[in-house]
C-alpha cells in the first residue's frame, strides 16, 4: 500500500513539476503597433523571461495564416542563447534547451489536447523529430493563456541530420524551399527543387510495382505510408501541407536526394476532407477510399494504382492489428492528459481560452478540466472505433 502511496506521490509531483511559465516583455511603442491590426509584426526590442532569469530575443514576431486574426496570436521565437523547459514524458520530467521555437496559440485546437494527441502519434512511429511541451505565456506580467511550445523543425533539419534539402509541402503541386536559399546557392537549390518533384510527380509510363520501386529510391515510402495510416486513422482531413521534407546525399545516396519526412501541425484530426478542388471532384471515391484526401497528385497514384493501393491496405491491416494496440491508444490519451495536467483549473488560462474558437455550449466557461477529460475520452473511443472501420475497409480490398 505505501508503495502505491508513494508512486502516486511521484507521479503527480512529476506531472506539476512540468509546468513551464515564459514572460515576454515588450515595449509599450511594440504593445500598440502590435494591437492596431491583425497582420504579422516583428517586435523591435523584446526579452524574454523563464525561471526568473532574463534572456535577450534576437528576433520575436507574430506568425500563422488564420490565426493572424485571433486575439491571442502566435509567436516565432528566436534567442541569443537557449533556455530550459520542463516536458513529461514517459511519466517523468525532462528538460531540454531550445532557443529557436514556435508559440502556438492553439485557438482553434478543441481543448487544447488535439494537436498534442497527433503529435504523440507521430512521435511514437518516428514521424515527428522534435519536441512540444506547454507554457503558460504572459505578455508584461499579463498571462495570455496556455500554448503550445514546438520546437523548430528546421534546426532539427538543418543541425541533427545535416540535412542538405528542407521542403515543406503546400496545397495541390505547391511547396516551399526552407532551404538551401536560392540567393545562397543556385545550384543546390534547383537539384532540391528538381528532387522533390521528382518524388512527387514519378513518370507517366510507370505502374504498379515498378512504379513503387520507382517511389522507394527518392523517398522513404515505409515512412510515408505509416504517415498516411495515421492520418487516415486520426481522421486527419487537411494533412497535404502539413509535412516536411527532408534529405541528404550520403553513402546510399551519393547521386541524388533520398526524402525523408517529418510530420507537422496536426491541429485538423478528426476533421472532414479538406474543401479543395481535388477533394471536390473526388467526393464519392473520398467516401470509400482507405486515403483521407486526394488533393495531392501522389496520393491520387496511391488510390488509383492497383498495386500501391493494395500495398497500403495491406501495410495498413498490419500496422492497426500489430501496432496500434488499444493499450498504446490509452497510453498516448494518457500522455496528452499528463502534460496538461498543470494547467487544468488554472483559472487565467480558462479565462483567456474564451477568446478561442470555442463550442457554442462552452463559450460562457472556457475549458474546463470536466470539458477535457470527456473530450480525451471520447477520442480514445474514437480511434479505437475508426480502427475497426478501417480494418474492415481493407479487408475488402485484399480480399474483394
Amino acid at each position: 500500500m505505501k508503495t502505491i502511496i508513494f508512486l502516486m506521490l511521484f507521479l503527480s509531483t512529476s506531472i506539476y513539476a512540468s509546468y513551464n511559465s515564459l514572460h515576454l516583455i515588450i515595449t509599450q511603442d511594440d504593445m500598440d503597433k502590435y494591437r492596431q491590426k491583425a497582420e504579422s509584426y516583428e517586435f523591435s526590442n523584446s526579452q524574454i523571461m523563464i525561471q526568473g532569469e532574463s534572456k535577450p530575443v534576437k528576433k520575436l514576431a507574430t506568425r500563422g495564416q488564420t490565426s493572424i486574426q485571433a486575439p491571442r496570436r502566435s509567436f516565432s521565437v528566436k534567442l541569443e542563447e537557449k533556455i530550459t523547459l520542463n516536458n513529461l514524458a514517459n511519466g517523468h520530467v525532462e528538460q531540454f534547451k531550445t532557443k529557436d521555437f514556435k508559440l502556438v496559440n492553439m485557438w482553434e485546437d478543441n481543448g487544447y489536447v488535439t494537436a498534442q494527441l497527433g503529435y504523440n502519434f507521430f512521435r511514437e512511429f518516428g514521424l515527428y523529430k522534435t519536441r512540444t511541451t506547454y507554457a503558460e505565456v504572459f505578455i508584461n506580467n499579463v498571462s495570455q493563456g496556455l500554448y503550445l511550445v514546438v520546437d523548430n523543425p528546421e534546426v532539427y533539419a538543418k543541425h541533427k541530420v545535416k540535412a542538405e534539402c528542407f521542403v515543406r509541402r503546400g496545397y495541390g503541386t505547391s511547396y516551399e524551399i526552407k532551404f538551401p536559399k536560392l540567393e545562397d546557392d543556385n545550384e543546390k537549390y534547383i537539384d532540391c527543387e528538381e528532387a522533390f518533384q521528382r518524388s512527387m510527380k514519378p513518370p507517366k509510363h510507370l505502374q504498379g510495382e515498378a512504379l513503387y520501386q520507382y517511389l522507394s529510391k527518392v523517398l522513404n515510402m515505409k515512412a510515408y505510408y505509416e504517415w498516411l495510416m495515421i492520418n487516415t486513422l486520426l481522421e486527419s482531413g487537411d494533412y497535404s501541407d502539413e509535412v516536411y521534407f527532408y534529405a541528404v546525399k550520403d553513402f546510399y545516396s551519393p547521386t541524388y536526394y533520398y526524402f525523408e519526412i517529418m510530420a507537422w501541425d496536426p491541429d485538423d484530426i478528426f476533421q472532414k476532407p479538406h474543401l479543395s478542388i481535388p477533394n471536390l471532384l473526388r467526393k464519392e471515391r473520398l467516401k470509400q477510399t482507405l486515403l483521407m484526401s486526394l488533393e495531392i497528385h501522389l496520393e491520387r497514384l496511391i488510390d488509383r494504382d492497383t498495386y500501391l493501393y493494395s500495398k497500403f491496405a495491406g501495410d495498413l491491416m498490419k500496422f492497426l492489428e500489430t501496432e496500434v494496440t488499444d493499450e498504446l491508444i490509452d497510453r498516448l490519451i494518457k500522455e496528452t492528459r499528463n502534460k496538461i495536467a498543470p494547467y487544468l483549473g488554472n483559472e487565467q488560462i480558462k479565462e483567456m481560452s474564451k477568446y478561442d474558437r470555442l463550442d457554442k455550449s462552452i463559450k460562457d466557461t472556457g475549458y474546463t478540466t470536466e470539458y477535457i477529460d470527456n473530450l480525451l475520452s471520447q477520442y480514445a473511443k474514437r480511434i479505437k472505433a475508426r480502427k475497426q472501420d478501417l480494418l474492415i475497409k481493407a479487408q475488402k480490398v485484399l480480399k474483394p
